[in-house]
């Protein structure tokens, strides 16, 4: 086991060699696709939003690598796992958020489209 410093140490030199790939990574999550369309899909409870499970994924995985042998903080990955439920929960989540918005036809189709697909998986 690392002392603080030693710790400390490992740390600053991963950042400094991931600078490049943790700024290209900073970067595509700030822009319209990264930052503001998944923002606008989560207030209009659009399934889409889903989409931004990938960049989650990318942003874990690239801050695990920065000290790859100390786990990631306990609560943040409760968070995590949490945005990433299984696909039941999903549709639980979405049966939740529009029974009442959708035409009972429309409704129906669209979770058997959820249940059908990768959207739920």
């Amino acid at each position: 086991m690392s002392t603080g410093h030693e710790a400390e140490a490992i740390l600053i030199e991963n950042l400094r060699l991931r600078r490049t790939d943790l700024a290209t990574l900073l970067n595509e999550c700030s822009t319209h696709w990264g930052f503001e369309d998944p923002i606008y899909r989560f207030y209009h409870r659009s399934y889409k939003v889903y989409a931004l499970q990938g960049q989650t994924r990318r942003i874990v995985d690239a801050l695990r690598n920065v000290v790859p042998e100390r786990p990631l903080n306990e609560w943040f990955m409760t968070i995590v796992a949490d945005g990433m439920t299984p696909g039941e929960l999903r549709i639980k989540l979405f049966e939740r958020l529009y029974r009442d918005e959708l035409e009972p036809g429309d409704y129906q189709a669209v979770l058997r489209r959820l249940r059908g697909t990768s959207v739920v998986d």
